[in-house]
């Protein structure tokens, strides 16, 4: 449980030490964002790297893409190299940030062949900005 705390023990070039270690959550980021500048390409860039989708990545994508409008992107990089997926509806509502509404994301088909199409629900944030993603 968190702020409990735990012994260790740990064996270093023949010596022991004791260490207490107070329990705290740790939080791993999969979305990571800054504002950069490109050869060749006239205005602010806003780049997002997303290294994996869970369920709180659509939400922490909407508030990087807000922070970097109001540093001036005007154009964004969408980073999903080496990204190997996650929850399925964190893809879904981050992909709706940059779609039209009720427009076909992925289609799943299950074992008996029947075809679930998720779709947009909601329209994307900045529809009218180039953007570029990288696989």
């Amino acid at each position: 449980p968190e702020g409990s705390k735990v012994g260790v023990v740990v064996e270093r070039e023949g010596k022991t030490l004791d260490f207490i270690l107070t329990r705290e959550p740790i939080k791993i980021t999969s979305v990571k964002w800054y504002l950069g500048e490109m050869k060749g390409v006239a205005g602010k860039v806003g780049v997002i790297r997303i290294k994996n989708f869970s369920g709180t990545t659509a939400e922490t994508v909407k508030s990087a893409m807000m922070e970097l409008k109001e540093k001036g992107a005007s154009k964004w990089v969408l980073d999903l190299r080496g990204n190997p997926g996650g929850l399925l509806p964190g893809g879904v509502d981050t992909a709706s940030l940059f779609l039209e509404e009720d427009k076909p994301v992925v289609f799943v088909v299950n074992k008996n062949g029947v075809v679930d199409a998720q779709k947009t629900l909601t329209k994307g944030i900045d529809l009218d900005a180039p953007l570029v993603v990288l696989v």
